[in-house]
């Protein structure tokens, strides 16, 4: 096996025999000057094959701690549910926990419109959320709200490879999102003044979010909780992004008569940020 690429200290982007790659994981691995052979195989831990190039380009997004947590914990994950999970999920988790760290950080609190659905239609996945949330807490020293396992077990539900069967997503028109998602793009490219990589993971990101969004504006659901202080806080400090986030507010009050609530304004600033702080480098 070829170690190519540098991820961190215990994790390589590697080439195997045959060709294909992957991203491994294994003790100093990826502390050696790139490429070299790695020939003592039992150095390699667990190994995480096909996964889309622009996911790895995200690892520099991701603290190493949580992504080596993360790699240990998607083994227990594949281990329980009896169907698989996308390749990709070791990057979506890994970023869920990063941001689940980093809202802890900031003292943001989140609500989970849709915990009492996930709790009577997905109670492995949710068993399964209660327990890397424990997990989380004592690998990083916190104390994080309980809630924080529904999120975590929707985002194994929205992992798992047959789709067809994940009742929790939003049913609604893909062609129609489609559209929603490009004039949301188009405000913030001319907002903003900066053409969006369509092609990266933190436009993935990004786009997702919108998607959970729009499912709820379409339902009637709205975020409602005590982040307000929190809000005005983080509204000061990106400015140019809030300005951003009011004209898509405007365009949802146009698109489906509704009215965009404080909270999900302050999540649109957060998730639109990351994206546009990075692409900004």
């Amino acid at each position: 096996m070829r170690a190519v690429r540098k991820i961190n200290n215990n994790v390589a982007l590697c080439v195997d025999k045959n060709g294909h790659q992957l991203v491994a994981f294994g003790k100093g691995i990826g502390f050696h000057e790139m490429p070299y052979e790695i020939t003592d195989l039992q150095q390699i831990e667990r190994t995480f094959y096909n996964i889309s190039s622009n996911y790895v380009e995200a690892i520099a997004d991701i603290p190493e701690n949580v992504f080596v947590f993360t790699g240990r914990i998607i083994d227990s994950i594949r281990n329980e549910v009896p169907y698989e999970l996308t390749p990709n999920y070791l990057f979506t988790l890994a970023d869920h926990i990063a941001f689940c760290l980093e809202r802890h950080q900031r003292d943001i609190y989140v609500q989970m419109p849709l915990q009492y659905e996930i709790a009577q239609t997905y109670p492995l996945e949710l068993k399964l959320g209660e327990t890397i949330l424990n997990e989380i807490e004592k690998k990083f020293n916190v104390e994080l709200n309980p809630r924080e396992a529904s999120g975590i077990a929707l985002s194994i539900v929205n992992a798992r490879m047959d789709k067809k069967t994940s009742s929790e997503k939003v049913e609604l028109d893909q062609h129609q999102f489609d559209e929603v998602l490009e004039d949301i793009t188009a405000i913030i490219e001319e907002e903003l003044d900066h053409k969006i990589d369509r092609y990266t993971f933190g436009y993935a990101r990004f786009s997702s979010h919108l998607q959970h969004l729009y499912g709820r504006l379409c339902k009637g659901i709205s975020l409602e909780t005590e982040n307000l202080s929190v809000y005005g806080m983080i509204r000061e400090q990106y400015t140019k992004v809030n300005h951003c986030v009011e004209k898509i507010s405007d365009y949802f009050g146009k698109k489906l008569k509704c009215t965009l609530a404080d909270e999900e304004k302050m999540y649109l600033i957060l998730h639109l940020n990351r994206i546009y702080s990075k692409e900004e480098k």
